[in-house]
Order: C-alpha cells, then structure tokens, then sequence
C-alpha cells in the first residue's frame, strides 16, 4: 500500500512539473505582444534560455544588419537563463527606423540595444554618420559636459532628442534646436537639405613636381568665377579659402565652385580687418564664432565640412588654433596680388621667382590682376610639369615624403 502511494505521489509530481514547465514556457509569449512595433513584423522562437521576438522586414538588408545585432546582443546575454527578448520599433523624420530590444530576467529589465538605419540607403547609423566631423560644435552646446568619457555608441532617439550614452552619463541633443551638429543625407534635419552632390574628381598626380595655387578672401565679385572657369579649362584643382558671409550671400558660385572639383575651406566669417584687429585679437566667443559660422556657411552650400582653414593674414597661434577643429594651412609663396592688385606682370614675376615642387602658392581671387596673371602663369608651369593639386593632395604627399 505504501509503496503504491509513493509511486503515485512521484507520478503526480512528475506531472505538475512537467505542466508547469510548459506553462511556463507558453505562458513566456504573453510577454511578447505588437505594442510599439510601428515598423516591421515579427515571429517568436523559444528555446531553454530565452523566449526571442524576432524581427523581420520587408527589406533584406535592413533585416541583415538587424540579424547581427541581434545576435550580438544574445551572445552578451549567453550567461542568462529563462529570458524574454522583445523590441519596439518606431520611424522618426520619415527616414530612420529605430528597433530597440530588451531583456527581461524574471520581468525585471536587464540589457537593451538601440540601432538606427537609414531607410534609404538602407545602412546602420552610427555616431560617426550622423554627427558633423567636428567635437567643438558639441563642446558648444555642452560647454559643462566631458564629452571624451560618453559611451558614443550609444544611441537612442525620441520624438524630440537624441540621446547620446547610457543611462547614467549622456547628452541629449534637441534635434530642432541643433541642427548645425547633424551631417547631411543622414535622415536628421540638417543645416544641409539638398541633394548630395557628387562633385567632379580630378586625376591623381603622376609625379612629384606638384603645387597647390590658393586662393582667399572669394566669393566677392566676378573674378572668382573667372579665375575658376580658367582652372576648368585647363582640368586643374584650385583650393579656394572663402569667407562665410560672402559664402551665405553667394550659395550658389560655390555650389558650382565644389561640383566643378575644387577646394572649398575655411577663411572666417568677416575677415576681420589687419594688421592690428586678427584673430588672435578677438575674445574666445568671437574668435568661435569667426569659425563656426564659416563652417556652417559652407556646409549649407554644399553638404560637407570644410578640411582646413587659413587665419586672414596669416595670423594664428595656439589660442587661435584651439578654436577649431581644422589644421591652420599658411603659404610657403605669396603673389603679393593684393599689393599689386592692377599689375598683372609683378604678380607673375613673383611667383615664377618663387615657385618650387610641393608650393603653396597664395593668391586672391578679387584682383583683376591675378586673373591676367593666371592667364600667362597657368601655361607655363604646365610647360615646364608642375602638377596642379588641390591643398589635401599637397598635404598628403608632403607627409608621405616624410616618412
């Protein structure tokens, strides 16, 4: 009799074990429901350590890029048992689809994983993409912030912000009220809503008789174009170092200026006058601003950040140059153009005097004389092989050389 009893008792318990686990198992996807999926669809796959919402979509390289993320975040989680895995979805600005997943241990939430894609061009958005090449414009919106220690891989985006790092430390950017961060064609709002330009690629030099002609102080009146239409005839780059407010007043000549392959960069915003009002004069909010404006005025005409910049007159220091995030580019031959502004034959005899391999030559492209000079001094260092390059070519190849 006792023995009867027993093996019913292990028989019933064998069963309420059994039932419970199933249950449990089932009772898992109750967990899982399409609330706050707004984009794409999604199946439940169990297994012993965690009940899984996986996403799919209509587009097999976004459901790529979220297979390896979501594979990613289940080997993080490998230590775990008894989990549910879920995610919500969301589409902000039309264009970028936000899929969050989280981890639930015993209802309580222990791990999350933002990412970001590009609807359009169907790619992953990381900081990188998304954020301007440039950690001052942060610093300025976040002057009290150390923005070195915030995890930047570390995404998540609201109907208003997006939030940089974790819970813990992070910044949050008002996307409306800082538009001057975001870069173009990303999906943000941005200071850029024009197409992306695909601007004209000139040869890679051939040899090492190479020069880079600048040119400040544009785009004031008709001899930028002049003098750009001359280096078009001839298929050579020019690097033009523009002032902002000039570049807000003429949107357009630089558009034209970038797509027809030329240099655009960074001469400050007023070109405050010399020799005794420069840059290093200027107090650290107008000195900030001579930059920043200048860099935002040629990303609006044209969708990329300038590479370097040039103080007006040459004047820089390290105060000046820890205003900004670009190398401060000088000259190693000056055409004295805007000393001889009408005399075409001593801006050509000066630099045909100066010139050698690897020069930066600097002009200015509102004197009609540095056009007619142009016009004899373009030929003839052709003549004589002199490669024509843009300024980051020239830099380039001189730190290559000096390896």
């Amino acid at each position: 009799m006792k023995r009867k009893l027993f093996f019913s008792i292990i028989t019933l318990i064998t069963i309420l074990a059994t039932s419970y686990y199933f249950y449990k198992k089932n009772s898992s996807s109750e967990y899982i429901t399409a609330d706050n999926k707004k984009y794409g669809s999604f199946e439940i796959i169990k297994n012993d350590n965690y009940i899984l919402a996986d996403f799919n979509s209509n587009n097999n390289e976004i459901n790529k890029i979220i297979r390896e993320e979501q594979e990613s975040f289940l080997t993080s989680l490998s230590n775990k048992k008894d989990l549910v895995i879920d995610f919500n979805s969301d589409i902000f600005f039309n264009n970028i689809a936000q899929i969050s997943y989280f981890a639930k241990e015993k209802n309580n939430l222990i791990s999350e994983k933002n990412i970001l894609v590009n609807l359009s061009t169907t790619e992953k958005l990381e900081y990188t993409d998304i954020i301007r090449d440039n950690h001052l414009l942060l610093q300025d919106h976040f002057p009290n912030a150390d923005l070195k220690s915030i995890d930047k891989t570390k995404l998540k985006l609201t109907n208003e912000n997006l939030i940089i790092g974790n819970n813990d430390n992070n910044i949050v950017i008002k996307i409306n009220e800082m538009k001057n961060i975001f870069k173009s064609g990303t999906g943000f709002p941005s200071l850029y809503e024009g197409e992306k330009l695909v601007r004209k690629i000139f040869p890679k030099p051939k040899g090492n008789k190479l020069i880079a002609i600048t040119f400040d102080d544009g785009p004031l009146n008709d001899y930028h174009i002049k003098i750009r239409d001359l280096f078009n005839k001839y298929n050579i780059p020019a690097t033009f170092y523009v002032i902002g407010n000039l570049v807000d007043n003429n949107p357009t000549v630089i558009k034209d200026t970038y797509l027809a392959g030329h240099t655009i960069a960074n001469h400050s915003y007023t070109h405050p006058g010399l020799p005794n009002y420069n840059l290093k004069t200027l107090d650290s909010s107008s000195l900030r601003k001579e930059l920043e404006l200048t860099d935002d005025a040629i990303f609006k005409a044209i969708g990329i950040d300038p590479t370097t910049a040039r103080p007006p007159g040459g004047y820089t220091n390290d105060y000046v140059e820890s205003h900004t995030n670009l190398p401060m580019i000088l000259w190693d031959v000056d055409s004295n153009d805007w000393r001889f502004k009408n005399n075409s034959k001593k801006i050509y005899h000066n630099v045909k005097t100066h010139i050698k391999p690897n020069s930066i030559v600097l002009f200015h492209d509102i004197y009609p004389g540095t056009y007619e000079a142009l016009l004899k001094l373009i030929p003839k260092l052709l003549e004589e092989g002199y490669e024509f390059v843009d300024i980051d070519t020239l830099l380039e190849y001189r730190k290559k050389s000096q390896v």
